[in-house]
C-alpha cells in the first residue's frame, strides 16, 4: 500500500469511527434500557449528552487545533474514545454508562475535523485533495450502512456490551495509523496559551467568508437533522411502511450518501463550487416541497430519500471544501468550528422538526415542506460568503488550472 493510500485509509477510518460512535446507541437502545431497567427516553438522552459535550469541546479546542500536530490531536481523541468505550462496555450501572458516553462525546468531538484538515495538509493539489476528502466522507456513511447492522447482530447474539466493545476496533486502528502522520505542528509556539486563544478566535471569527460558510453549514445540517430524525416516523405514520420497506429505504439513503461523496469531488473539478452548491441547494428546496405531493407512495418516497441524501452529502462536502480554503493558515481551527457547528445544526434541526410537528398537529409532510424555507437562506449565506472571499492563487497541475475558491 502506498503511503498516500495508507494515510487516506487511516483518515477514512477516523471518519468511520466518528459516525459509528455517534450513532451506536440507536440499535442498542432497547437492550441497554432493559439491562439497566431505565426508560428508553433516559437512554436516548445519552445521545444528547454526547452531542452537547462534543459541541462544547470542539468549540474549546479551536485555538489548539493548529498549535499541536494532527497526529497528537487524533491520538488524544482516539485515546478518549478507547477509555470511554471500555467504561461503557463494562459499566456496572447506568451512571457509569453515562460517564462512559460522556467521555465518548469528548473523544468524538473533532476527529472528523482533524481528518479533513489533515487531508488538506497532506494533499496540496486541490483535485487530489477533494477526491481524498470524498473517500473520507464516504467512510462515514459506511458506518451507517454496515456498522449499525453489524452492531445489531452482535447485540442479538452476544449482548449489547460486546457490541459496544466491538467499536474499539476503529479507534485502535487510527491510533496505530497515526505514526504515518507528521509529528510537527503547522505553527510554532504562539506564546502564552491565553493569548493564543484570543488570537485564534479573533482570526477565525473576523474572517467574514468563514463565518458565512459556517452559517451555511449549520443551516444545511439543520435540514438534514430534521429530515433524518423524523424519517422513520414519517414512513411508519404516513405510509404504513413495513420493517423491510423501511430498512430498504434507509439502505438506499446510505448508498446515495456514499455515491454522492465519491461523485461530488469530480463534479466540482468541472464547475465552480459555489455555483454547484447554489444549484443543489435550490434542488433540495424543490425536492422537499414535493413531499406529500409528488412523493406519495413507498417507491416514490424511496426516490425522495435517495435524492435528499445525494443532495445533502453534496452540500456538506462542498461547504467543507470551501471552509478549508477560506482560511488555510488556520485550517484546523476552522474544522473544529465546523465540528461544533455540526452539533449545533443537528440540535437545531431536531428542534425545528419538533416545533413543526406541534404546529401542524403531527403532520410529517408539513415538517419536510417547512424545511424548504431554509434553502433560500443557504443560498443567501453562500452569496454573502462569496462577497467576502479573499482572492486565492490559481493552482496549476499540468494543463489543469484550478481556483480553490471558485
Amino acid at each position: 500500500m502506498r503511503r498516500d493510500d495508507a494515510l487516506t485509509f487511516v483518515l477514512a477510518t477516523g471518519a468511520f469511527t466518528t459516525m459509528l460512535h455517534g450513532s451506536m446507541l440507536s440499535p442498542l437502545l432497547k437492550d441497554i434500557s432493559a439491562d439497566f431497567n431505565v426508560s428508553d427516553a433516559s437512554v436516548g438522552q445519552l445521545a444528547t449528552l454526547y452531542s452537547a459535550l462534543a459541541a462544547v469541546i470542539a468549540f474549546a479546542v479551536v485555538p489548539l487545533m493548529d498549535r499541536y500536530s494532527r497526529r497528537a490531536m487524533l491520538r488524544f481523541e482516539c485515546g478518549m474514545l478507547v477509555v470511554g468505550t471500555l467504561l461503557s462496555a463494562l459499566a456496572p450501572s447506568y451512571i457509569w454508562l453515562t460517564v462512559g458516553r460522556g467521555l465518548d462525546g469528548i473523544g468524538g468531538a473533532f476527529i472528523f475535523g482533524v481528518c479533513m484538515a489533515a487531508a488538506a495538509d497532506l494533499f496540496a493539489n486541490p483535485v487530489e485533495r477533494n477526491r481524498r476528502i470524498g473517500i473520507i466522507a464516504s467512510a462515514a456513511s459506511i458506518a451507517i450502512i454496515a456498522g449499525q447492522p453489524l452492531l445489531t447482530q452482535i447485540s442479538a447474539h452476544a449482548g449489547w456490551r460486546w457490541a459496544v466493545a466491538a467499536t474499539l476496533v476503529p479507534p485502535l486502528v487510527v491510533l496505530l495509523g497515526t505514526r504515518w502522520l507528521p509529528a510537527e505542528a503547522l505553527r510554532g509556539d504562539e506564546g502564552r496559551l491565553r493569548d493564543a486563544y484570543r488570537a485564534r478566535y479573533r482570526q477565525v471569527m473576523t474572517n467574514r467568508e468563514t463565518v458565512w460558510l459556517l452559517a451555511v453549514f449549520i443551516v444545511m445540517l439543520s435540514v438534514w437533522s430534521a429530515f433524518s430524525v423524523y424519517l422513520g416516523a414519517y414512513l411508519k405514520t404516513e405510509l404504513r411502511a413495513s420493517a423491510n420497506a423501511t430498512s430498504l429505504i434507509f439502505l438506499i439513503s446510505g448508498v446515495c450518501f456514499t455515491a454522492g461523496s465519491l461523485i461530488v469531488p469530480r463534479v466540482i473539478e468541472r464547475a465552480p463550487k459555489r455555483r454547484v452548491h447554489a444549484t443543489f441547494a435550490g434542488l433540495m428546496g424543490v425536492n422537499l416541497l414535493g413531499a406529500g405531493i409528488v412523493y406519495t407512495s413507498i417507491p416514490t418516497v424511496a426516490l425522495f430519500v435517495g435524492i435528499t441524501a445525494l443532495l445533502g452529502v453534496s452540500l456538506y462536502l462542498i461547504t467543507g471544501i470551501l471552509l478549508l480554503d477560506s482560511l488555510p493558515e488556520a485550517r484546523g481551527a476552522v474544522m473544529a468550528l465546523q465540528a461544533a457547528g455540526t452539533e449545533v445544526g443537528l440540535a437545531f434541526g431536531a428542534a425545528w422538526g419538533g416545533a413543526a410537528l406541534v404546529v401542524s398537529n403531527d403532520d410529517y409532510v408539513a415538517v419536510y415542506q417547512s424545511l424548504a424555507i431554509l434553502a433560500p437562506l443557504v443560498i443567501i449565506c453562500l452569496v454573502m460568503s462569496a462577497r467576502s472571499a479573499r482572492p486565492q492563487p490559481t493552482v496549476t497541475d499540468g494543463d489543469l488550472a484550478i481556483n480553490p475558491s471558485a
